[in-house]
């Protein structure tokens, strides 16, 4: 609109050249000042917390699926409906888009015709009601994180997009989740897309393992699948006692299609796969030091796990205090990266 006036004053000699063209060099500059200007007044931090609303009332179980391809959508609502019964749950669906440049919009009307589409016709076509969020971000990772806490997520879902041989699975925007979110972060593989049957869940102790249990006997109660639970130990502790920490999953074992492996073996990756093969669907796994956590978050055996399992897996870090310092006290010990952000107190 400054241009055009500008222009139309320059016609008939309203004002100089040499002001047009200074005036003309302005428009720009004043542009992409505003944003920076103005972030310490109002920051858009919280203009989006004002437009996504406050935490709503709890429900049982609340999801929040952040989507960035189209075609991950309908897999993540999968996953979802699978965990959480419709009549006690509630489904957010999340897609971030870049800010233009030196823009301050913040775009909270649902992306119905984007990244967000196909998963919205899958949920109305099922039935389930998913409440639709989208607007600018220039930190992906820890806007996700900010709007889990405002929506009071119990669990924050993503997908995996790229190849595992390119790049980590736990890195990048996934990373930042898992290290500011204060609450459970999921990531799923999706190697199958047929129906869900049978389900392998690996333990050996940790809370991210537990918590993967957790998710398993969702799954169990709210779909029905049966669920293995894949205990592993040293060679030789069933001989000391049998002390095989059934104490641990105790609970767990009540609910109706889960069972119990225990399994003997130096080598908890090996011993995973071995038994993915035998006609599983789905792998439930927690992100743990047993299974290979590292500075950043994923570890090579990880890797190894990934790239040879003949399933869809779905990796769970499981939020307490005491692991978020953990994955934060690790990156220290990295060069100064995109990882090297800490969680924001609330």
């Amino acid at each position: 609109m400054e241009l055009v006036i500008l222009t139309i004053g320059l016609e008939p000699g309203v004002i100089s050249p040499a002001l047009f063209a200074t005036m003309v060099l302005m428009a720009p500059i004043t542009t992409f000042m505003t944003t920076p200007l103005l972030e310490p007044a109002h920051p858009l931090r919280l203009i989006r917390t004002e437009m996504i609303g406050t935490e709503e009332e709890k429900e049982d179980f609340t999801i929040l699926m952040p989507v960035s391809l189209p075609s991950s959508g309908p897999e993540l609502l999968r996953v979802a409906r699978s965990l959480a019964p419709q009549s006690t749950s509630k489904l957010y669906a999340l897609h971030l888009v870049r800010p233009e440049s030196g823009s301050l919009a913040v775009d909270t009307v649902p992306d119905h015709g984007g990244a967000l589409r196909p998963l919205l016709e899958t949920a109305h076509a099922e039935g389930v009601a998913v409440r639709p969020l989208s607007f600018a971000s220039r930190n992906p990772g820890r806007d996700i994180a900010e709007t889990a806490q405002i929506k009071g997520a119990d669990l924050i879902l993503m997908g995996w997009h790229k190849p595992v041989l390119s790049q980590s699975i736990l890195s990048g925007i996934v990373h930042d989740v898992m290290q500011d979110a204060r609450t459970d972060v999921a990531v799923y593989l999706a190697r199958r897309y047929g129906t869900w049957k049978r389900v392998l869940v690996p333990y050996t102790g940790s809370i991210h393992d537990r918590g993967a249990l957790e998710l398993a006997r969702r799954m169990a109660v709210t779909s029905g699948l049966e669920i293995t639970i894949l205990h592993i130990i040293p060679h030789g502790e069933n001989a000391k006692g049998g002390r095989t920490g059934l104490s641990n999953v105790r609970e767990l074992l009540d609910a109706e299609g889960v069972h119990l492996k225990v399994v003997e073996s130096t080598n908890p990756l090996e011993a995973v796969l071995e038994e993915a093969y035998q006609n599983y669907d789905l792998v439930v796994i927690g992100v743990s030091e047993e299974w290979g956590l590292q500075p950043t978050l994923f570890s090579r055996r990880h890797e190894e796990l990934a790239r040879s399992c003949p399933v869809s897996m779905l990796m769970l870090r499981k939020y307490t205090p005491e692991t978020t310092t953990l994955i934060q006290e690790r990156n220290t010990l990295l060069p100064q990266s995109q990882h090297s952000r800490h969680i924001r107190s609330s």
